[in-house]
């Protein structure tokens, strides 16, 4: 392995690729009081332009929102707006959330209330779903006990209410999953996975009541199965992705956060698996998936490295496989055929679809990514970027 030091970022301590290379890398960091994006050209590693935002941040989207070629970056803040930027950096129109939702308030809020009209502001994740005949689509935003949405021009189209406070996850993208030619759209929230569907007519569902404003769209919840929902936690959430090859279309999510794993059925909307190891999960991803079989895989605190398969030929029964694991692992990303590469506070580690490890390099990384096959991109605690390639 041959290794290139891309840049020197200071701070910058985690990396985010979106839609498989084709948008800029860029390493991101959270910190409590600011938050930064330093734009990398996948091919150079030269740094486009940073970009400092001055206030915390809950969320970051790349895409091409409005359908018309050009993606965009979206910074979801946690002072309820969203800051947009093209993928060189240059500000664009923000999003006034804040003002939106207060402006509902103010068509449908009551004097005397605990929480205004449609539940309380504060945004935690967001995605896109539904989009038109030209490409853009709408927005939802998960938020404090409630779900916003926004219509394609960015504009305020309604609220629904969730029994919950916190939504740590959206899918950044909705998915047709039953074949109706609406797509659906997944929301992680505290306990339970919500499912939302449905249509935008408003409608009072509790007049009288405690939400008395209108709502919009509809929404069914379930929690995994044979697991104490006080025992669940909520962040952080290690994967939440739809699975595209596993029962022939994409039907299936992997689900793994802080201290359980499973696997959700879009269509029948329950848990076809559950799983919780007996101490918190460090990191997680989904290894291999076919028609018939998925693999994924877990590092626990405890120093342990587990594989669990389920294969829809047998169902009901999974194979979990358990090997020790000395390392404070922080992020494990696929390589697409099995093996996959762990970012740790011992080092870099590649893992083989044979279940053999090999370290790569020493130091305290916190994120890795596979830019290309056979190309890695890592960030240490230090805020450098590296690239490790095969041998020629």
């Amino acid at each position: 392995v041959r290794l290139r030091l891309v840049t020197d970022l200071p701070d910058q301590k985690s990396l985010l690729l979106a839609d498989n290379g084709r948008f800029p890398a860029f390493p991101r960091l959270w910190r409590d009081d600011d938050f930064s994006l330093a734009l990398l050209r996948p091919e150079t590693g030269e740094a486009i332009t940073q970009i400092d935002i001055n206030g915390p941040v809950q969320d970051v989207l790349v895409a091409d929102q409005r359908g018309k070629g050009d993606a965009e970056i979206f910074v979801l803040r946690m002072d309820v707006r969203i800051d947009t930027f093209s993928l060189h950096g240059e500000p664009r129109e923000p999003i006034d959330l804040y003002a939106q939702s207060a402006d509902f308030q103010k068509r449908f809020g009551h004097d005397n209330i605990r929480a205004p009209a449609g539940g309380h502001y504060m945004p935690f994740s967001f995605g896109l779903w539904r989009p038109d005949a030209k490409g853009a689509r709408k927005w939802v935003i998960g938020r404090y006990g409630s779900i916003a949405f926004l219509d394609q021009n960015r504009k305020f189209e309604g609220i629904l209410n969730f029994p919950s406070y916190a939504s740590p996850a959206l899918l950044p993208a909705g998915m047709d999953f039953d074949g109706d030619g609406k797509e659906e759209v997944l929301l992680l929230e505290r306990f339970n996975l919500v499912q939302i569907s449905g249509n935008a007519t408003p409608r009072v569902r509790e007049p009288g009541g405690t939400k008395f404003w209108p709502q919009v769209y509809e929404q069914s919840a379930a929690g995994p199965k044979g697991i104490d929902s006080a025992l669940l936690s909520g962040a952080p959430v290690h994967a939440f992705q739809v699975l595209k090859k596993f029962g022939g279309k994409p039907q299936f999510v992997f689900v793994a956060r802080g201290n359980y794993a499973g696997l959700y059925d879009a269509v029948s909307r329950k848990w076809t698996l559950s799983w919780q190891p007996p101490t918190p999960i460090t990191a997680a991803a989904l290894l291999h998936e076919t028609e018939q079989r998925i693999e994924f895989c877990l590092a626990t605190m405890d120093g342990l490295f587990w594989t669990v398969t389920l294969d829809s030929r047998r169902p009901g029964k999974s194979a979990v496989s358990v090997k020790p694991l000395p390392l404070s692992v922080n992020q494990i990303q696929p390589d697409g055929s099995g093996g996959a590469v762990l970012a740790a506070r011992e080092g870099l580690f590649l893992y083989s679809a044979e279940g053999t490890f090999s370290k790569i390099f020493p130091g305290v990384f916190t994120s890795a990514l596979f830019i290309q096959p056979g190309r890695i991109g890592a960030a240490n605690e230090r805020g450098q970027v590296f690239e490790f390639f095969q041998k020629p």
